[in-house]
């Protein structure tokens, strides 16, 4: 994904890669998965520290 915030040029790139995405059928990634994912990349860097 595109990290910028001033373009809506990005977002609707995104978008479309995300249309593509679903349309070759990903099913995408449930949200309790991601929070755990983030937090363990957190405590990763947490510990580098």
């Amino acid at each position: 994904l595109s990290l910028s915030l001033d373009s809506s040029n990005a977002v609707y790139a995104d978008l479309l890669e995300a249309q593509t995405d679903r349309l070759n059928g990903y099913q995408g990634r449930n949200a309790r998965d991601v929070l755990r994912d983030m937090e363990q990349a957190i405590a990763e860097v947490e510990a580098r520290e």
